[in-house]
């Protein structure tokens, strides 16, 4: 079953109720958080709760995540290795800066999942700063991971001195560009928190704003705001109807093409009746000069001296279908190539 990221919901870590009913929400991911929502003295009583909730893994029907402190805390080395254990999926990385940064947290993270022997655990950076706005494509691309970025609005608008208000102007940009930047990486982007819990039209607008700019989902905090925005991100009647002829099409091709065999005309499943799995990788030389007389003297000269596979090389006139007598060619026949003019030539060659 595919993953979804259409929703991914912070949940306090420093609160046991909390944590207790994230295990039956319906969201797609839940994030305990060891940052904003935690004052700094309860990260402790945090860790610890949080790490409790992981080894109940079993028992959280959304995929499980952890936000940790950010790199300019001096908290990491503590959030990880509270929980960086097994039951964790991922872990959101807040404030990342530029690719240096994240390779830093993953090389510190992949040190404890090596000890631990744990599988690869993904990671979502949080773009929340111009810096990282700026560089926003090398991080999402730093990591085979990363499996999506973040835009954490608040405390970008903080690094730019801008008022936060609903739709700010000054965050338009990089609301923008941060998914363009996520699919040019091969992952996906998840918008901005609605902070107005109470403003439900608010936050189908603002969902609505997110899927057309191209992000695949929304972080959010209330379980409230959960059903509004899957049926945001949740595909349209349009976008199904197309899927569907798109498998229609691939399950007719692929009917087809079980009826016709490696080897056999017309060879759409090679020309090889064992394929490849019975040769052996050849080393090709790309070769060819002259006419075709003086090319194959020089291919049987190559094959004597232990060359296992050719490639015939054209000249430019052959390339684009002039003949060597053209005007067009002159000055270019036999040269960075053969000279290949009739089907005689073919032969000789």
């Amino acid at each position: 079953m595919t993953k979804l990221y259409r929703s991914l919901i912070f949940v306090p870590g420093n609160n046991p109720r909390f944590l207790e009913k994230a295990k039956s929400l319906p969201a797609d991911i839940v994030c305990f958080d060891l940052e904003d929502s935690v004052p700094d003295n309860e990260k402790k009583k945090a860790r610890n709760l949080i790490k409790k909730a992981i080894k109940e893994r079993k028992k959280y029907s959304p995929s499980v995540y952890a936000r940790k402190n950010s790199h300019i805390s001096g908290k990491i080395p503590a959030d990880l290795q509270e929980i960086v254990q097994n039951g964790i999926d991922g872990i959101v990385i807040p404030k990342v800066n530029n690719a240096k940064e994240l390779k830093k947290i993953e090389k510190a993270i992949s040190s404890l999942e090596k000890k631990r022997k744990l599988k690869p655990i993904e990671l979502i950076p949080s773009i929340e700063s111009a810096e990282g706005v700026v560089n926003a494509f090398d991080i999402a691309s730093s990591s085979k991971l990363v499996s999506a970025l973040v835009f954490g609005v608040f405390d970008l608008l903080n690094d730019m001195g801008i008022e936060y208000t609903k739709q700010p102007e000054g965050a338009k940009y990089a609301r923008a560009k941060i998914p363009v930047d996520a699919r040019a990486a091969g992952v996906l982007a998840l918008d901005a928190i609605w902070q107005d819990i109470k403003d439900e039209k608010g936050l189908k607008n603002d969902c609505k704003i997110g899927k057309e700019l191209g992000y695949s989902g929304k972080t959010i905090i209330h379980p409230d705001q959960i059903s509004v925005t899957h049926k945001s991100f949740h595909p349209n009647k349009t976008e199904i109807e197309w899927a569907k002829k798109v498998c229609k099409v691939y399950l007719k091709s692929s009917k087809k093409s079980n009826k016709e065999e490696p080897g056999k005309y017309p060879f759409t499943r090679g020309i090889h009746e064992g394929m490849y799995r019975e040769r052996f990788w050849t080393m090709r030389q790309y070769s060819g000069f002259g006419d075709a007389k003086l090319t194959n003297e020089r291919f049987k000269f190559m094959l004597e001296k232990g060359q296992t596979g050719l490639s015939m090389a054209f000249d430019l006139p052959t390339q684009i279908g002039y003949d060597p007598d053209s005007p067009q060619a002159e000055g270019e026949v036999g040269k960075v190539g053969v000279s290949i003019a009739s089907l005689k030539d073919m032969l000789t060659a």
